[in-house]
C-alpha cells in the first residue's frame, strides 16, 4: 500500500474526522459517548467509531 493509498483509506479517514470532532464536541456528547464506550467497548467487538452518535456530532459540526 502506498502512502497516498494508506492516507485515503476510509479507516484513517474516519479516524481523522473523530480526531477532529472529538475537541469540538459538546460536554453533553462527550458524556453520551464515554457512556456508551463504557457499556460497549471490550471483548464485544466494538469499537469508538460504532458509537451511533457520530452522524448526529457530524452533522452539527458541518453547519
Amino acid at each position: 500500500m502506498t502512502e497516498e493509498e494508506f492516507d485515503q483509506h476510509p479507516f484513517i479517514l474516519t479516524f481523522e474526522r473523530m480526531l477532529s470532532m472529538h475537541p469540538k464536541m459538546t460536554e453533553q456528547e462527550r458524556n453520551a459517548l464515554a457512556e456508551w464506550e463504557r457499556v460497549n467497548l471490550g471483548p464485544c467487538g466494538k469499537g469508538t467509531s460504532d458509537w451511533p452518535g457520530w452522524s448526529a456530532v457530524c452533522a452539527r459540526l458541518c453547519h
